[in-house]
């Protein structure tokens, strides 16, 4: 028995704005195309994988950021007001360590090159990051 989760559902956020839009993919056939290209990319990279079958799918929202890359740090235009948002459905698996990493800067007061790297600044810098293992 396997289950595999796809999930053709994103959610966007406009760094500018602040406002999320949620893209559906609300047909049987959009649901059906999504599987098959994670299914293809799943199996391109374990190929004993495409003697799986699957038995359900799911789907919801995606939290997913301009540059695909999570928002984590303090927001400079709000005193002691900390973020940590946009991690792709991996939320869950990442909490403890970024609960653990902004606690330390929340008391130390220091940036470290993951909270300067996933800063929402970098959306007013224009210096958005890339991520090439989004599949979707």
């Amino acid at each position: 028995m396997a289950f595999i989760s796809a999930s053709p559902r994103v959610v966007r956020s406009s760094a500018a704005s602040g406002k999320s839009t949620c893209l559906r993919a609300s047909t049987r056939t959009a649901r059906n195309a999504f599987l098959g290209r994670y299914a293809r990319s799943l199996t391109r990279a374990c190929p004993v994988l495409g003697r799986v079958k699957v038995l359900r799918q799911w789907s919801g929202c995606y939290d997913l950021t301009p540059d695909a890359n999570p928002i984590v740090g303090p927001v400079d235009d709000v005193p002691n007001f900390f973020q940590a948002s946009g991690f792709m459905g991996h939320g869950f698996m990442m909490a403890p360590i970024m609960g653990k990493k902004i606690a330390e800067q929340i008391v130390t007061g220091k940036d470290t090159e993951l909270m300067s790297r996933w800063n929402l600044r970098r959306f007013k810098e224009g210096k958005l990051l890339s991520e090439a293992m989004i599949i979707g």
